[in-house]
């Protein structure tokens, strides 16, 4: 059986000061715009997809075959590029790391803002 008391040693994340987080942008005074941000421009767009967009749509009937075409191509296009971000972005952001590892030089110290 597995003994469960070996997971009170484990040291949660957000409970941790030493995440490399500046004070100031944990403060409520940083996270509020970002947090007001996402949720007008999250609900925005949810309520859009989710309720607008269909019912704009039901006008134009049964779709013929050239319109489930395009349609269909529209979201195969949505999630090409939503690969292709999800898998490019963060090499781009790592590059100057992934580039020091594979050259085996040491990884540039950038100076805090």
């Amino acid at each position: 059986l597995f003994d469960w008391e070996i997971m009170k040693g484990i040291k949660r994340v957000e409970l941790d000061k030493d995440l490399g987080v500046p004070d100031e942008e944990m403060s409520d005074e940083f996270l509020g715009p970002a947090q007001k941000y996402i949720f007008k421009y999250g609900m925005g767009y949810t309520i859009f997809l989710i309720f607008i967009w269909p019912l704009a749509v039901i006008t134009w009937g049964v779709f013929t075959k050239s319109m489930y075409v395009l349609w269909a191509s529209v979201v195969f296009m949505w999630g090409y590029a939503a690969a292709f971000a999800i898998c490019a972005v963060p090499i781009w952001e790592s590059w100057d790391t992934i580039s020091a590892v594979l050259t085996c030089k040491k990884t540039p110290v950038k100076a805090d803002a």
